[in-house]
């Protein structure tokens, strides 16, 4: 079985695809697959995201399985072939994206089999070019016609009569191709598609690192994840001087968010010990995702800034992460409480950190009466 994954770069995608490449030389490890990064012009006069379909159809030629992934997603989990969740039967795979009673198909991820009917799919979305190209969505416009869809509005679409086509293809779970407009809460490929340049660099710098960490054993049986831009600066202290009274443990790791500037910076920079601080003028979610990657700890727990760091609470984090086995130990958003636990092999999976994560069986009320006990201080 002879197997590739590819993608084409040109210009500022040949950065995203060099961020990316210690991932999918991972995925192609995994799986037995060959490695194509192209950056040769196969057509002229057509927008370049049109040039997936004469390199996929070239490849099939040689291989028996052709993946292909656009240079802005990021492979999160590589741990399942594509192709697994594809049946014999079928020859062509992607995601199709179902919202409110729309369809969104994205030709960001594809998998295709050296079949007559998957080699038809390729060269029959050739074909229509001449229709779609330089209109929007080019080429995933012109997959959608060939398989059924008719549009509705700005790329949304809805089916209308599948043809030979859709009967030869596998609609994938998002996992494959999550996007930020539906996000699936355990990824295996992330997908920047729509995003500035920047932030799309950004994030998927993030992911590799986060990946990279997950590969490494826990330094730490806890990790505490205080955002401290919401605490009162009197509350604030009361933290920072609690932390800094623990006894030196090599079961705990802090991770401290605070503002770029402001009256705590001459107690953040005298902390020693095991504490990692993160200075940045953001959002909460979004300074929580900037502090994953420092995150080394096998369990995660993170508040609104006001818990009190104490070895009680230490001890009743380890017992009560431990009974989770594995799943999410606590997540309760309220308007005057917000507490999230989790393992730390959770992140690079979970991604976007996202209030899917209730799905992931939460203990709710033994958690908060344990936590209570141990000395956590919530208010509003």
């Amino acid at each position: 079985m002879s197997k590739v994954i590819c993608t084409y770069a040109t210009g500022s995608h040949v950065e995203l695809v060099q961020i990316t490449a210690p991932l999918r030389e991972r995925y192609a490890q995994l799986h037995g697959y060959e490695i194509v990064v192209s950056d040769t012009p196969r057509t002229t006069g057509i927008p370049t995201t049109w040039e997936k379909v004469p390199l996929i159809r070239e490849l099939l030629e040689t291989h028996d399985e052709v993946m292909w992934i656009d240079t802005d997603a990021t492979i999160v989990d590589p741990s399942v072939d594509i192709f697994a969740a594809i049946p014999q039967q079928r020859s062509f795979g992607m995601v199709a994206h179902v919202m409110n009673s729309v369809v969104l198909p994205n030709a960001g991820v594809l998998a295709v089999r050296a079949t007559a009917d998957g080699i038809a799919i390729v060269e029959r979305m050739w074909e229509l070019r001449e229709r779609y190209a330089g209109k929007p969505w080019n080429e995933q416009a012109a997959l959608a016609d060939l398989l059924g869809f008719v549009s509705v509005r700005d790329g949304y679409v809805r089916m209308s009569a599948p043809t030979v086509h859709a009967l030869h293809t596998q609609f994938l779970d998002p996992v494959w191709n999550s996007l930020s407009l539906d996000q699936s809460p355990l990824p295996r490929i992330k997908h920047y598609a729509g995003i500035p340049h920047a932030a799309r660099l950004h994030a998927m710098r993030r992911d590799r690192d986060l990946v990279a960490r997950a590969g490494r054993p826990p330094r730490y049986d806890v990790s505490v994840v205080l955002p401290l831009h919401a605490a009162s600066p009197a509350d604030a202290l009361r933290a920072l001087e609690a932390i800094a009274t623990l006894p030196p443990t090599p079961t705990v790791q802090t991770v401290l968010l605070a503002p770029q500037t402001g009256p705590l910076e001459p107690l953040l920079d005298a902390l020693q010990g095991d504490v990692e601080v993160l200075r940045a003028d953001l959002a909460p979610d979004a300074l929580l995702l900037e502090a994953l990657p420092l995150i080394e700890g096998r369990n995660v727990v993170t508040g609104n800034g006001l818990l009190v760091v104490n070895q009680n609470l230490i001890s009743t984090l380890c017992a009560l992460l431990d009974a989770a086995h594995g799943e999410l130990a606590v997540h309760r958003r309220e308007r005057e409480l917000e507490l999230l636990a989790f393992t730390a092999e959770r992140l690079p999976a979970s991604g976007w950190l996202s209030d899917r994560l209730t799905s992931l069986r939460p203990m709710l009320d033994p958690a908060m009466v344990a936590l209570a006990a141990a000395g956590v201080r919530i208010e509003g």
